[in-house]
């Protein structure tokens, strides 16, 4: 039986929805026993008999802590990329994508894309939103502006 960490806040809607659905595939792979932790009581300590962690890592304070630990490590956030960490997340370009076919499709001509810089997801969809704009599109970035 392998001992997976789950450290999901389960606060908000999306850590709910995250945390059922690891229930749910473990549920399937019968061989998995979850342990709800907290960022916060997520230590090298404490994680030192788990065989792996499933974690929403929105800090390099608790990136650094699991990196410690030495276990494998999926991030869930996926807000940038970290060396050594697995991801499970959305396919970010293709939603920029759509984003761009939504807007040509509707005989828009001319295009914006609002971002945040410094974040997997923002740039990935940026990118693919850009490429395909049928006009260079204006892109805002926090209070960065190109165009």
């Amino acid at each position: 039986m392998k001992k997976i960490a789950i450290i999901v806040e389960p606060s908000r809607a999306y850590g709910r929805a995250v945390i059922r659905g690891i229930a749910d595939f473990a549920r399937e792979k019968r061989d998995w026993s979850l342990q709800l932790l907290s960022d916060k009581t997520a230590t090298p300590e404490t994680l030192r008999n788990f065989d792996g962690a499933i974690a929403r890592i929105a800090n390099e304070t608790l990136a650094k802590r699991l990196r410690r630990t030495g276990l494998s490590v999926v991030d869930v956030f996926c807000d940038r990329r970290r060396p050594g960490f697995g991801m499970v997340g959305s396919d970010h370009a293709a939603i920029g994508t759509k984003a761009a076919d939504f807007f040509r499709s509707r005989g828009f001509a001319n295009f914006a894309f609002f971002g945040i810089p410094g974040t997997t997801f923002s740039e990935d969809r940026s990118a693919a939103f850009a490429k395909a704009c049928p006009s260079k599109p204006f892109i805002y970035a926090n209070d960065r502006e190109h165009s």
